[in-house]
């Protein structure tokens, strides 16, 4: 029996609009892994969604943060 299929995008949210599908990774603790290598590599928003039940699983905001006073 495989693993369930769950898919990576980048963006804030699903009723952002603005979000970009990445990929799909079979199982929620590879796509999480995936998700963090990703956010790692090109900083920004990312979530792990399940598409069958419309679901935000797990997400990650790796945006710089500005420094005060700056």
């Amino acid at each position: 029996m495989t693993a369930p299929m769950f898919d990576i995008f980048c963006g804030r949210s699903p009723e952002d609009g603005n979000v970009r599908w990445l990929e799909a990774v079979e199982g929620l603790q590879k796509a999480c892994e995936r998700m963090d290598v990703l956010a790692a590599a090109k900083p920004g928003h990312y979530f792990v969604m399940c598409l069958a039940d419309k679901e935000v699983l797990a997400f990650v905001d790796t945006t710089p943060k500005e420094k005060p006073g700056l």
